[in-house]
């Protein structure tokens, strides 16, 4: 006799999932069926936590994208419908998109669990920031490939005060923000006394304050303290190492992490093959580490991530988790530049079940870091 797993009573459902010991057990819980991720909307779950990142890759079907586990090497049983355009970031449960210089909000996992009581898509107001008349052409033929990188301080709706969306954007690298609720339009980080901020390579938010690395790994720190001002200071000053790729990431147990990604190119293709590691001192200096310790990190167009890998079943310690991210307009290679670094080793592997849906796809994967209710 077959089971109907599907229709299991709501009672049973709940008892099974109140036993569940991590977060990514409940995302794996959701992935089963509908009546399964609809079985939480009694709003019973109000304690969020966060799952290790996954990875989301286009299927041929229209808007539809998979998800795969990335920690556990495992396709998971759900997918996302969105349009299928340039994402430029995931943060806070939301992922970013843009599309003719409108930076867009959107929550998938709404329509994921069956939740449609709040809204899942914000525009925000259009980017204008102020170039030249021959730069404003080259950024409109290329207007999906703007904005390098976007990220923000909160959930916009649940904290939507506190929430500040930040952007990277072309063609010199320059930042950006917007406060959601009180600004109307974008503030431009462009210039400061004598001090022309751009190349900025990766940036990150801390409750008000943008932290911000430039090519030359100075690290900024950009604090709004009305519509037309900006506090600016220099934390640290650079390091010689030029990389191809920065990343910063926040730590609660390291603090301030500095990631340069190091990369081959050949004909079609790229291939990360090696990590390096800086941690800020106390005293505001950059300090190469080589080991993480029971710390696994993960790096793309999305929020770095970092997290404590004991915590998340078979996660894997003084790791970097690593996905395709923006290599600009120019981008011709393929897509498949993924995989884990171990840090010890100084190796890299491909988790097998993601390589052919990778290789296979006409869009870049996405990594997404989704909030459950426990």
């Amino acid at each position: 006799m077959q089971s109907d797993w599907a229709n299991l009573p709501t009672d049973v459902l709940s008892l099974i999932y109140d036993r569940l010991p991590v977060a990514s057990d409940c995302v794996q819980f959701m992935a089963v069926c509908r009546s399964w991720r609809c079985m939480k909307k009694d709003g019973k779950y109000k304690r969020a936590r966060l799952t290790t990142p996954m990875v989301f890759v286009s299927e041929r079907k229209e808007n539809t994208w998979n998800a795969y586990d990335f920690v556990n090497n495992q396709v998971l049983g759900f997918q996302l419908k969105l349009p299928k355009t340039r994402f430029c970031g995931s943060s806070n449960g939301w992922i970013i998109t843009v599309d003719n210089f409108v930076v867009t909000l959107r929550n998938p996992q709404y329509d994921v669990k069956g939740r449609t009581e709040r809204p899942s898509i914000i525009r925000l107001p259009p980017l204008k920031p102020q170039i030249n008349g021959q730069i404003r052409g080259y950024a409109k033929a290329h207007s999906d490939y703007f904005v390098i990188k976007a990220t923000m301080s909160a959930d916009p709706i649940s904290n939507s005060k506190d929430c500040i969306v930040m952007v990277l954007y072309e063609p010199l690298s320059q930042l950006a923000f917007i406060r959601l609720g009180k600004d109307t339009r974008w503030t431009y980080i462009d210039k400061h006394g004598d001090e022309i901020y751009l190349w900025i390579k990766d940036a990150l938010l801390i409750e008000d304050k943008i932290y911000a690395v430039d090519s030359r790994s100075r690290l900024w720190a950009f604090e709004s303290t009305s519509k037309s001002t900006v506090d600016v200071q220099l934390v640290a000053t650079g390091i010689a190492d030029r990389p191809q790729k920065m990343y910063l990431v926040g730590s609660k147990k390291k603090g301030l992490l500095m990631i340069y990604r190091f990369s081959e190119y050949r004909r079609f293709t790229r291939e990360s093959r090696k990590f390096r590691i800086y941690e800020l001192s106390s005293n505001d200096e950059w300090i190469e580490k080589n080991d993480l310790g029971d710390i696994a990190l993960f790096v793309g167009d999305n929020d770095s991530v970092s997290v404590v890998a004991s915590m998340h079943s078979r996660c894997q310690s003084n790791c970097i988790y690593f996905v395709n991210d923006n290599d600009g307009i120019q981008c011709q290679h393929t897509f498949d530049d993924f995989g884990v670094y171990n840090v010890k080793s100084q190796s890299v592997t491909k988790p097998a079940r993601l390589r052919n849906p990778v290789k296979r796809t006409r869009y870049p994967p996405f990594m997404f870091q989704p909030i459950v209710y426990m």
